[in-house]
């Protein structure tokens, strides 16, 4: 996770710096937000943090980078969807976490879409953060297999697996803004070393809203 999530992407802020790229976008994981328990989270979380700090010094020679947060793809390669399909097709239960557990879903192609915005609109330093639909996972299995799924419920996985993700923590939320259905979350470093100090564009965001996936507005599954 070290080698990939962090020094992976300094590899690649570096490269682009040299090479001069003019843009560089971070895909990170709502497991970003209040990771302290997970390694995979922390990884993504301190991945993030680089790419903040790196672009204040990176926008003197052209480039910008950000990051854009978001949680489940449907589908996508090493989904739970496709082993949920692989295991009804076999017969067999659906392996199961928690029936309480909820999660935030974006499609494939909502992914790439949020991929595209964010790269044409970034300034630099930011966090983008999709207003993404949460579900239970059970509801997510039955549009799956297209009626009432048998479970095998093996427990939480050791290691920082959670009962709900978050997308936004109370600090981010704060300083976040609402444009075009995203959230932009602005770098909290000092204004001197923001490449531009022009105000950020977008609605201020409901200091009160709690962006976690049990409690924030649930998706239609068909």
């Amino acid at each position: 996770m070290i080698h990939t999530n962090l020094l992976g992407t300094q590899n690649v802020a570096y490269a682009a710096r040299d090479a001069g790229v003019n843009r560089v976008l971070f895909i990170s994981s709502d497991k970003a937000v209040h990771p302290e328990a997970q390694s995979y989270g922390l990884s993504k979380a301190l991945a993030e943090r680089f790419i903040i700090a790196f672009n204040a010094r990176a926008y003197a020679r052209g480039l910008r980078l950000s990051a854009l947060r978001y949680g489940n793809v449907v589908g996508s390669t090493g989904s739970v969807v496709v082993k949920w399909r692989a295991s009804h097709a076999a017969g067999s239960p659906l392996e199961l976490s928690d029936p309480a557990m909820t999660r935030f879903w974006l499609s494939v192609g909502q992914a790439v879409d949020l991929v595209m915005y964010a790269t044409r609109t970034m300034r630099g330093g930011e966090v983008f953060v999709p207003d993404a639909p949460a579900a239970p996972v059970t509801r997510m299995a039955e549009a799956v297999i297209g009626g009432e799924p048998r479970f095998n419920v093996i427990g939480i996985r050791s290691g920082g697996e959670k009962l709900h993700e978050q997308l936004l923590t109370t600090d981010e939320v704060r300083r976040a803004r609402r444009i075009n259905g995203v959230y932009v979350v602005p770098p909290d470093v000092p204004t001197q070393w923001h490449w531009d100090a022009s105000a950020w564009l977008g609605e201020p965001v409901d200091p009160g809203i709690v962006y976690r996936s049990d409690v924030w507005r649930q998706a239609t599954v068909e």
